[in-house]
């Protein structure tokens, strides 16, 4: 793509935390190297982020990229993970051309999995000590090369939902609506195709499922493999 990929570019930082923004607008200058014009907007939540997106559409300057957390407050300033990930799939809705860096705190390979897959996001950084060379790395490959930036070691080698038996999707369903192992063991004992339908069996099943995906408690299962994008909302 070349240098000029860099020219005119317009930025919209969103975090609710105005030392990171400040942070983050100085990586872009860094990276810029003073070379190129951009046009810097910042927003603090879902709302101020979508009406200045909104107006840079309307005056025909639509912003080009956005570096934004996934925490995010909303009208009532209570933080909720899903505000980001949702603002970001509004945003793509509005610009498919749209080019995006996640920055969050959030570092499980198999939540970012979830995050990249449902925004299409282009880099996802997360927020430490390697951050600010991560940033200046993911704006390089974007703008001048075309790529997309995801540090290897952030991204989960295997993903276990594909591991999952037909049994053991069986036994996520059930638990999904709310029964207990003694519950499942009385349904499935009645399914002959089920194999090992005892109380026993069961927990050795789910025992099997928690795992798989490194989960503790059989209470953590059902949340955790909804965060994980494994049981749809």
């Amino acid at each position: 793509m070349g240098e000029t990929a860099y020219k005119n570019l317009k930025v919209l930082i969103v975090d609710d935390v105005d030392s990171i923004s400040i942070s983050i607008e100085m990586i872009i200058q860094d990276t810029m190297n003073d070379r190129f014009l951009y046009n810097l907007l910042i927003a603090k939540s879902y709302q101020e982020c979508m009406s200045k997106f909104a107006e840079a559409q309307e005056e025909g300057y639509p912003v080009d990229l956005v570096i934004m957390d996934l925490n995010l407050k909303g009208g009532s300033e209570t933080v909720f993970y899903h505000d980001g990930e949702q603002l970001l799939m509004d945003l793509k809705k509005i610009n498919p051309a749209l080019k995006s860096i996640v920055y969050s705190q959030y570092d499980d390979p198999h939540l970012i999995r979830k995050v990249i897959d449902s925004t299409g996001a282009d880099a996802y950084i997360v927020k430490g000590v390697h951050s600010i060379t991560d940033v200046k790395k993911a704006m390089q490959e974007i703008f001048l090369y075309g790529n997309k930036y995801f540090p290897e070691d952030l991204l989960p080698k295997n993903d276990p939902a594909g591991k999952l038996t037909e049994s053991q999707k069986v036994l996520i369903s059930l638990m999904e609506q709310g029964y207990s192992i003694a519950g499942m063991s009385r349904i499935l004992s009645k399914d002959p195709a089920f194999d090992g339908a005892s109380i026993r069996s069961l927990q050795r099943k789910v025992k099997d499922i928690r795992n798989l995906f490194q989960i503790d408690k059989n209470d953590d299962l059902i949340p955790a493999l909804r965060k994980l994008g494994v049981i749809k909302e």
